[in-house]
């Protein structure tokens, strides 16, 4: 397992050079989803800001654009 992890990062590093950037985090997610099954996932960049999370943008896998809207409270 360890090994094959390593060779993820590896493969995510070297993608993070060849892949477009509008692309590399669905792609980067699907690489992921081959070691660790996962259904659905939040990538997010931002802060904490007074003990609640800043978000800047983020990109859903699998999950509806709502729940991005109703956990970030975007939709108000």
């Amino acid at each position: 397992m360890e090994n094959n992890l390593s060779r993820l990062l590896l493969e995510i590093h070297r993608g993070g050079r060849t892949i477009e950037p509008g692309r590399f985090q669905e792609w980067a997610l699907e690489q992921i989803k081959i070691h660790i099954p996962f259904d659905a996932a939040m990538w997010s960049c931002g802060i904490a800001q007074e003990h609640a999370p800043h978000t800047h943008k983020a990109h859903v896998h699998n999950l509806p654009h709502s729940l991005y809207e109703e956990l970030f409270c975007l939709s108000d």
